[in-house]
């Protein structure tokens, strides 16, 4: 139980520095930023597709096999959409609104779940649970209204993650006192059983 905690309470301070750090970012150079992200995507699925692409080729064992020529189509196809997203940036940066608005309310429904887990333990589990909402409906917002300014969603955006990582710091407090809590148990188990040998 209290590895588990202790593994919960790092990844809420790996995940709250990251949110944070992205969402400093993303105020202060929005169009660096998804510029560079968009470039970085290309890049990868370009690099994905020329892997599929190339094993066509150089493994002789699929060559004749239907996964084979899969590969091959599919190399081709993520060639050319890796390609077209490094070339031509500013066409993914006009889809930017609505993919990041599904990611900010698909993490807004997973901070939901996990604050309504946390009503029997914390009185305060409906702040965790309003912010998320909040957050989930600023996603939600973003899907279906985007901002005519790329820029500045790119910037509500990096408000966002810097309250997300927020609320991350909030629920690592919150584990490590239930850490603590465990820790005291076990150290009046302890005792006890002293006591009575």
């Amino acid at each position: 139980m209290k590895a588990w905690l202790k593994g919960i309470k790092e990844n809420y301070i790996v995940s709250a520095l990251l949110s944070i750090g992205m969402g400093i970012l993303l105020i202060v150079y929005p169009a660096d930023a998804t510029r560079i992200f968009c470039l970085t995507i290309g890049g990868l699925i370009f690099l994905f597709g020329l892997v599929k692409f190339a094993s066509f080729f150089f493994l002789d064992d699929i060559r004749g096999t239907v996964y084979g020529k899969f590969n091959l189509l599919t190399g081709i196809v993520l060639l050319v959409v890796g390609a077209w997203i490094f070339l031509f940036p500013e066409g993914v940066i006009a889809l930017l609104p609505m993919i990041l608005g599904i990611l900010i309310a698909f993490d807004g429904v997973n901070d939901l779940v996990r604050s309504l887990r946390l009503i029997r333990r914390y009185d305060k589990w409906w702040l965790t649970a309003l912010l998320s909402l909040v957050t989930t409906g600023v996603g939600a917002y973003l899907i279906l209204r985007p901002f005519s300014s790329v820029n500045l969603m790119v910037r509500v955006i990096g408000v966002l993650l810097i309250v997300e990582g927020v609320l991350d710091f909030w629920t690592m407090n919150r584990v490590s006192r239930l850490i603590d809590a465990v820790e005291d148990g076990e150290a009046l188990v302890v005792e006890s059983r002293d006591i009575d040998e």
